[in-house]
């Protein structure tokens, strides 16, 4: 984990402290209290620091007009959900995610309904 802080006041440049944490677990959790001196001034932090347990899974949800396989309801952690769109429907984004360390898979893919040759002709009509 990265703590940030930022201070400064109008017309004066940011001050920023960064500190890693590596490694995190609970046994980080709590108060810090940080204190940055300048000359003969000085500037206190307190920073609270609360860790959530890792992700352990990911919810699968299949695009509407589509399936996703594994087809879930849920994957571990790394595994890669495929993404297929039912006759008739195309599919827009990508067509394999993977479930994240953060519970969560980056992207679902859209089924968008295919344009047949009629859907075509209607077009070229109303574009004339």
């Amino acid at each position: 984990a990265v703590v940030s802080t930022q201070s400064g006041h109008y017309g004066r440049e940011l001050n920023r402290l960064d500190y890693t944490i590596k490694d995190i677990t609970s046994d980080n959790d709590g108060q810090y209290k940080c204190v940055a001196r300048k000359r003969f001034r000085s500037q206190e932090a307190i920073i609270t620091v609360k860790t959530k347990e890792a992700a352990q899974t990911c919810q699968v949800v299949a695009p509407e007009n589509g399936i996703a396989t594994p087809a879930g309801p849920e994957v571990n952690v790394g595994t890669t959900v495929a993404y297929k769109c039912k006759k008739g429907f195309k599919i827009k984004g990508k067509k394999k995610e993977k479930c994240g360390k953060d519970g969560a898979i980056s992207g679902i893919a859209v089924c968008n309904k295919k344009k047949g040759k009629k859907d075509k002709k209607k077009k070229d009509k109303k574009d004339k």
